[in-house]
């Protein structure tokens, strides 16, 4: 048996190494750029009816919200994935913004999005699309082949990161 063990060990070390070039080294620190700026595009605050700003995790549990009708904070936390204590934080500067109400029914508390939640969430594909104007304008410009190789290369790699 030792020898065995042996022999699998040392085909796993004839296996060839990768050889990085310069030219992937490039290629993985663009991405890696893009990569950064596309988070920090996506975590900056959409500018509502000119003087409200909502984070993306707040328009999130917005969504989940009017999605649901009405939750109370232990079910909203289940139905996001995220702790009690997080959505409470992120519910409390909804309420802030009045754009969810809560309303108690003896110990209950539910909570249901407001006329301008509403508002908020009719207007938020638009409110996206203003933030992305210029990436989709360069992707548009893309040939259809272009479009192709990207679209593969994307999926590629989001297959890999997960």
């Amino acid at each position: 048996m030792k020898k065995e063990k042996k022999k699998s060990k040392s085909k796993k070390n004839k296996e060839k190494p990768v050889v990085i070039v310069p030219e992937t080294v490039v290629l993985r620190n663009n991405f890696t750029d893009c990569a950064l700026k596309l988070a920090t595009l996506m975590e900056m605050p959409l500018r509502f009816d000119g003087d409200i700003y909502l984070y993306p995790t707040e328009a999130k549990t917005l969504e989940a919200l009017a999605d649901a009708g009405s939750l109370n904070l232990t079910d909203l936390s289940k139905k996001m994935g995220v702790s009690k204590s997080a959505v409470s934080k992120t519910v409390a500067k909804l309420l802030d913004k009045h754009l969810v109400d809560k309303s108690t029914l003896g110990r209950a508390i539910q909570l249901k999005v407001t006329d301008r939640g509403q508002a908020f969430l009719n207007q938020l594909d638009s409110l996206w699309a203003e933030r992305f104007i210029a990436f989709d304008t360069k992707l548009a410009d893309l040939s259809e082949k272009e479009k192709q190789v990207f679209n593969k290369v994307v999926l590629e790699l989001y297959e890999y990161l997960q």
